[in-house]
């Protein structure tokens, strides 16, 4: 990437990261500095600094305060980013997602059902907890999102995880469809639930049933929604709930936390 060319944070998550799962940045090597990376790109040193903390997040480096920051060796979390970002370059629909979706966690719901701790049990019900009563919009989609994140991890299938983890952002701009469509949340919220106690019945055919039946609401709700850009309808229902200052950043944002 040219040195004079600004970028924005999340551009710059892009680069770093190609450049540390390509090999150029190799594990245990240490990154240019802030002020160095800031310089580079035209980003502000708060834009590095959130770029930095992404990527950390997803498990691609270290920061050692006082020394710097160290590339990682990559884990479930890197693997699927990266097949995200090169997914993000096709047209994806909300029908490709939950196809998609579908083949990861209902299988994966099926093995949590055998497979799940009592940890597991408690991070899901705190989170369910967390969905019911948050209010802001953004709020709601982290939370249904970490819901099904700790589902497909319940089954602790690390392919699973990197399997999810490719199509986070796609499902992030999804679970924002159905949040802002009441007729699609009051049906889709509840079932929650019953998937969750499912899994701690360790009904694993319950389970697997459960999460098709969720995944169906949208297709017999989005209407044309279901076959357009998912791109597309994300930033429109952004700038409805956000106004005019709503981007798909937001959303990805939600997303690159989880």
């Amino acid at each position: 990437m040219a040195p004079d060319l600004a970028v924005t944070s999340k551009e710059l998550v892009d680069e770093l990261e190609h450049k540390i799962l390509s090999g150029k940045y190799t594990v245990g090597e240490m990154l240019p500095s802030e002020r160095r990376l800031s310089e580079a790109y035209s980003v502000s040193r708060s834009g590095v600094r959130e770029a930095l903390k992404i990527l950390g997040e997803r498990g691609l480096v270290t920061v050692r305060h006082g020394r710097g920051t160290f590339v990682t060796d990559p884990n479930a979390g890197a693997a699927g980013a990266a097949i995200g970002n090169a997914l993000r370059r096709e047209r994806i629909t909300a029908r490709d997602v939950i196809i998609g979706r579908m083949a990861v966690e209902k299988e994966s719901a099926a093995l949590a059902a055998e497979a799940r701790t009592d940890a597991d049990l408690e991070l899901l019900d705190r989170i369910i907890e967390g969905m019911e009563t948050s209010s802001a919009i953004l709020d709601r989609v982290r939370a249904d999102l970490a819901f099904h994140l700790a589902l497909v991890k319940a089954s602790h299938n690390p392919v699973f995880e990197a399997m999810f983890r490719a199509i986070s952002g796609f499902t992030a701009e999804m679970m924002l469809r159905s949040l802002s469509d009441r007729a699609v949340a009051e049906v889709g919220v509840p079932q929650h639930r019953a998937i969750l106690e499912a899994v701690r019945q360790r009904d694993a055919g319950e389970a697997r049933r459960l999460v098709e039946e969720h995944m169906a609401v949208a297709i017999e709700r989005y209407g044309p929604d279901l076959e357009r850009s998912l791109d597309t309808v994300a930033e429109r229902e952004l700038q409805r709930v956000l106004g005019p200052t709503g981007s798909l950043e937001d959303i990805w944002r939600v997303a690159d936390r989880e």
